[in-house]
């Protein structure tokens, strides 16, 4: 419980060490106590403790506020820094000293050590029984009415069940887990089987494709092959008779030539239609590895959350 240091604080003359060896400036004419909160009056420059001073100007009914050490006029101003400083080198036992706090403190610094002093009144959280503030720690991790935070449930539970909670309270939330885990992998393996059979469908129906492709692609290949041959065959021919003939017209020379220029374009078409296959072949072969990476990856999937159930079988029975 943190002590708050307003003006009726007041500072006891027997806390003072060796009291005697202080002037009697640095104490209130008034409660005869060290000064706490000084302010000084204008007029005679006697000092006083801030309650002290307000309580007898409120205690005056005259219209005109008087001093109490001079019955002069009151008129309130800041002290003077020298006896600030002063003040400062005034050595005081903590208050709680009756309690067991041996601590001596400059007088700048009391307010800071009795705000944080172990030996102030504390209270428990849960039972409120009043304790010293270092005896409280030690008293709230027994205490039977100190309710914990349940981070699973969101749940205050009293600190002497706590244990039994945590252990119910974790089943189920791992049954969740594991119901939740359970749904997921049944969802992903029904979504892994209907891809696998979608993809093996456009794949056998791809294959087939390409199959078909192929056999008119080879039987193309056969004819133009035949083709080819039959045509090189008839240029041979003609060049044969040409040879084997002492005369010979243009227009046989013509029939020459158109033959070879027949004969090259179906050598280009043949390398075209070679190029074909080539690239179709490929987009196979890349469908397929595309295919498996996909299975692939699916695979790791069901074999990640197959993990996560064997965790959260293994974690549940290690709590029965």
């Amino acid at each position: 419980m943190t002590m708050a240091f307003s003006n009726d604080y007041i500072l006891d003359s027997e806390r003072i060490v060796d009291v005697k060896q202080h002037e009697d400036y640095l104490f209130c004419p008034i409660c005869r106590n060290p000064l706490w909160k000084p302010v000084s009056c204008k007029t005679c420059e006697k000092s006083f403790c801030k309650r002290c001073i307000d309580e007898w100007l409120r205690s005056q009914n005259a219209v005109q506020k008087r001093c109490p050490s001079s019955n002069c006029l009151y008129i309130e101003k800041r002290c003077s820094p020298l006896l600030n400083s002063l003040l400062s080198r005034v050595l005081a036992r903590c208050q709680y000293s009756n309690f067991g706090c041996q601590q001596i403190v400059l007088y700048d610094s009391l307010v800071k050590h009795e705000d944080e002093c172990e030996y102030r009144a504390g209270k428990c959280r849960g039972c409120k029984k009043e304790l010293l503030e270092k005896d409280v720690k030690l008293h709230e991790q027994n205490c039977e009415q100190i309710l914990i935070h349940c981070e699973l449930c969101h749940c205050n539970i009293k600190q002497s069940t706590l244990k039994l909670h945590f252990i119910e309270c974790s089943k189920k939330q791992l049954k969740l887990v594991k119901n939740d885990l359970t749904r997921e992998l049944k969802k992903n393996e029904t979504e892994l089987r209907q891809t696998i059979t979608s993809m093996d469908n456009d794949n056998r129906t791809t294959l087939k494709k390409f199959e078909s492709d192929m056999k008119v692609l080879e039987n193309t290949i056969s004819w133009t092959h035949s083709t080819l041959l039959a045509r090189l065959d008839t240029v041979g021919n003609q060049l044969e008779l040409l040879h084997e003939s002492n005369t010979f017209s243009l227009q046989e020379i013509d029939n020459i030539n158109s033959s070879i220029k027949a004969l090259e374009e179906q050598i280009k078409w043949n390398k075209a239609t070679f190029a074909t296959l080539e690239y179709k072949y490929n987009q196979q072969e890349q469908a397929k590895n595309d295919i498996q990476s996909k299975l692939l990856e699916m695979q790791e999937r069901i074999d990640m959350l197959q993990n996560q159930q064997k965790q959260s079988k293994a974690i549940h029975e290690s709590l029965r």
